[in-house]
Parts: structure tokens; sequence; C-alpha cells
């Protein structure tokens, strides 16, 4: 199932270094080719990267940028209001790491295990949007949030200055999403379903079908926190793992630099935003049979932290 810590999983040419500070963990593996596993806006094989770009590129979706640490590309984050976007916590996180060791593939790989962790100091972000750079004010993740154990993942940022260029998301407030047909957007890097091994960073705003499949995650108040689909493969639905086999025109999965993007649906005319891209499956197996296809990803369900953001919320 969904993975409850964010994981990058790296193959990689031998003596090569991967740094990441978005991801718990990190695997090196000596073998002859170099390729990311976990950090992409992953797309159908037999569809080109121009639909995908020109459905982020629509209007509707300008309120999703992308957040910096630093400098540094570290997710991306969706406008609620003048000054308000959210995130995915885990990407506002500082990780303390220890390496160990497994075996994958008859490989000895070097795995780096998160040992503490805490939410990095406030003046080191900054959020892209509509063109300009906004400084980030406040940070509060979700009250119960635990990067241990929890599987949603969410966290509201004030802005230092009103968006004034860009219009905010609708928030979704109802729960009635399952089954949905959504897009989701994000900026990270991009790459084919099945041919991880050339996945590239490009920090490019691509958007993609899916449909929400399942709900899950743990509860609050009785309500799943989580919403869930599985990238499913154009020609073998055999890989399909919840739901319909037939995928969308514009199938897609969220990763990486994707995570703290939105997750959109068409209703009554109207664009709502209905999650926030938490985390998605480490099925490393999986990946080096079948690329991506038939892994699941998961989103925040926002409508059940709706009284939270409004009360955090000072517009």
């Amino acid at each position: 199932m969904i993975s409850t810590r964010p994981m990058a999983v790296f193959i990689v040419l031998p003596q090569q270094e991967i740094r990441n500070d978005m991801k718990k963990i990190g695997l090196l593996i000596g073998t002859t080719v170099a390729f990311v596993l976990l950090f992409a806006g992953i797309m159908r094989d037999d569809v080109s990267e121009e639909k995908y770009l020109k459905l982020g590129a629509q209007k509707q979706f300008d309120c999703v940028g992308q957040l910096f640490r630093n400098g540094k590309a570290v997710g991306s984050a969706v406008l609620i209001g003048k000054r308000y976007i959210l995130t995915a916590a885990h990407c506002l996180y500082t990780y303390t790491t220890t390496p160990d060791t497994m075996i994958i593939n008859k490989q000895k790989a070097v795995v780096y295990r998160t040992t503490a962790a805490k939410i990095a100091p406030l003046q080191e972000f900054l959020f892209r949007v509509g063109g300009k750079v906004y400084q980030a004010k406040n940070i509060k993740a979700y009250t119960d949030y635990d990067w241990q154990k929890s599987t949603y993942d969410l966290a509201l940022i004030e802005l230092n200055e009103e968006v004034i260029n860009v219009a905010p998301a609708i928030l979704n407030k109802e729960k009635d999403e399952l089954g949905y047909n959504i897009v989701g957007v994000g900026l990270g890097v991009s790459g084919k379903g099945k041919q991880p091994e050339k996945v590239v960073s490009a920090s490019l705003k691509i958007a993609g079908q899916n449909v929400i499949d399942s709900l899950g995650g743990q509860k609050i108040n009785d309500q799943s926190t989580l919403l869930i689909c599985d990238f499913d493969q154009p020609t073998n639905p055999k890989l399909n793992r919840i739901g319909s086999a037939i995928p969308t025109p514009l199938e897609y999965t969220c990763n990486g630099g994707d995570s703290g993007g939105g997750m959109f649906r068409l209703k009554k005319g109207k664009w709502e935003l209905v999650g926030i891209c938490a985390n998605s499956e480490a099925g490393i197996d999986t990946i080096l049979k079948n690329g991506y296809y038939g892994l699941l990803m998961s989103w925040t369900r926002l409508s059940v932290f709706n009284d939270w953001i409004k009360d955090n919320m000072k517009e």
C-alpha cells in the first residue's frame, strides 16, 4: 500500500553521490544505469509530453506554484487565498539520517534512514507563482501531523504579501470525491511510465488525469484522510490495482517535485481543489519490471481538513 513516509530511491552509477532534502530515505546501488525512481510527474508512454504541459498551462491551474527552500525547489504548493498556500508538510522538514544496508536484486545497497526531523527555519522558504516570488511569513503543519506515522500530509503557509495577479483555488467542501475524474498539477521532473531511465529534472508544470479509485489512510472524525489513485497501463490491464483498468486520455501519477501540488475536479462548471499530493507507493520490484505502471498515489483529502484550514486563515 501507500508508504506512510516519503521516500527517494535511486539506482545510480558507481561512486555517484546523491543528495536529497525532500525525502527521508536515499538508496545508492552500484550499476551501469542511472534513473530516478520516485521524483516525477509520470506520463503515459503513448502520449506526448506537450499534451500534459498544455493541460498544466490552463488558466484554472495558475494557482499551482513552486516551493523553494534556500533557493532549491522542494515541492509544489497551491494558492487558496490572497496570502495563503497549501502544501505537503513533508516538503517543509529537514531530516537527519543515518546509513544502513540492504540487498536489492542481489546487490548491497546503502539506505539512509531518518532518525530525526523538524520544520526548517521559516526564512528559508519562498513560493513562486504568477511570475513573482513571495516570502513565507508563517508556517503551520496540521495539528496532529507526525512525520513518522501520519498518512495525511498537509501544511498551511501564510505569505508576506498578497498575491494580486492569480486567482486562488476554490476549496471543495463535500465528501463525495470517490469516482470523480480529476486533474493533478505540480512542478517537478517529467518522464514516461515505462522509461524511468529517461526521467529528467525540469521543474515543468505538468498536469495529468486520473480517477479517485479509493479512500484510505488514517481517519479523522471517522473520515478517511486520503484520496487514492493507481497508474493504469494503456495496453496491460493486468497491472490495474484498483478501479477501472481503462486509463484516462492523459493518465499520470504524481511524485517527488509534485508533492504539495493540487488535485482538481470539475463540478457544476467550476474547478475545485480536492486534494494535495502527499505520497506515492514505493514498489521497487514493480518499477524494475513494469516501470511506474500499477503503483498507487495518495492525496490528502481536503474536505476533512476544511475547518482547520478556515480556522487558520485570517482573511
